[in-house]
């Protein structure tokens, strides 16, 4: 375990490199509040998600968690925190290197750093990166934000440290603010409209439609067994990249969904037919952002885009479901159907 110490003005701020075994419950409790006060929230960041995936997913003895503590007046709290993934090469840096934490079910990398102390805990915890084993050779970023202060921040003190940046990917990831979510339908192209309000009425005519959210806690294991069934459908079932594929990527998000359910920040959309679930999303809650996490929808209904309907029917019920919610990140790589969606 690595420690330093660093003073500034009245407050010193304590940085230790910890490993997967080091975390104590504490940790894991500050852990969990520095997401909720991160000047940036990331679900994929949160304990939540991490720590399923170190389980289940991860080779630990890669992995390092450089944490920030603030000390003033004898108490001590969490105030930055970076996890980095060790690489001996990479398609974009064929060097050892470090990353910062991404697995290949995430879909946005990145540092917690407090929105109070933003100024004073990037700086002291990228100069202590970049000093890191291995971080002389590079350090990649994969799928950040590239828009927001914090992205500003870090591109600044990783050129001032001698850093050259290069973005060697960028798209536009489409968000949803609530607020706007109901005006979205009216942006519809007429194809669109049209196909949505004939499929709606025409799957209605196979029996019983009804759309709904199980949220609040409610989500229980056969919901997330219904879910994985419909993701591991069609072409994702067949290129073995759904997570029912992976006997370890189902242990995964079984554990990972439970952890946000019991913080009462995973949901489903559903889809029903009949009271059987034809299409289902599987999201979560970090902050005061929604993720959009994966898909699934049941290929004998294909022709009535129920993947489509459940993402629409969505946009009806955002108001009166998530006021505690700032904006939706859709989680895609641009191009997606959803694109089309939340246009």
């Amino acid at each position: 375990m690595k420690n330093a110490s660093i003073s500034s003005y009245n407050t010193s701020y304590e940085v230790k490199h910890l490993h997967f075994n080091d975390l104590t419950p504490k940790d894991i409790e500050e852990w969990k509040e520095l997401e909720t006060t991160a000047t940036e929230p990331n679900a994929y960041l949160s304990p939540h998600f991490v720590l399923p995936a170190l389980k289940y997913l991860e080779n630990e003895s890669r992995i390092t968690f450089v944490t920030v503590r603030k000390v003033a007046i004898g108490l001590s709290s969490l105030v930055g925190l970076a996890i980095l993934k060790k690489y001996n090469f990479s398609r974009y840096l064929p060097l050892p290197h470090v990353s910062f934490f991404h697995t290949r079910h995430s879909y946005l990398s990145g540092i917690f750093a407090h929105k109070e102390y933003i100024q004073e805990v990037v700086p002291i915890l990228l100069r202590n990166i970049t000093n890191f084993q291995v971080s002389q050779y590079g350090i990649e970023v994969e799928e950040t934000s590239a828009d927001g202060n914090l992205y500003l921040l870090i591109s600044d003190i990783f050129k001032n440290l001698g850093f050259r940046w290069f973005p060697y990917k960028e798209w536009q990831r489409k968000t949803l603010p609530v607020n706007q979510a109901k005006n979205v339908q009216q942006n519809f192209s007429k194809r669109l409209n049209k196909n949505f309000k004939r499929n709606l009425r025409k799957i209605g005519e196979l029996g019983e439609v009804s759309w709904g959210i199980i949220s609040h806690g409610d989500v229980n294991a056969a919901y997330i067994q219904e879910f994985l069934e419909l993701e591991n459908m069609g072409w994702k079932g067949k290129r073995k990249s759904s997570l029912y594929s992976n006997p370890n990527a189902v242990l995964f998000f079984q554990e990972m969904i439970q952890n946000f359910n019991r913080e009462n920040k995973a949901y489903f959309m559903r889809l029903t037919l009949n009271d059987k679930a034809i299409a289902s999303n599987s999201n979560f809650i970090s902050g005061n952002v929604g993720f959009a996490f994966k898909i699934g929808w049941d290929v004998n209904y294909a022709k009535y885009s129920p993947g489509v309907l459940n993402e629409i029917l969505f946009l009806e019920s955002v108001n009166n479901k998530f006021d505690h919610v700032d904006y939706f990140d859709s989680g895609t790589y641009g191009e997606s159907f959803i694109d089309s969606i939340w246009a």
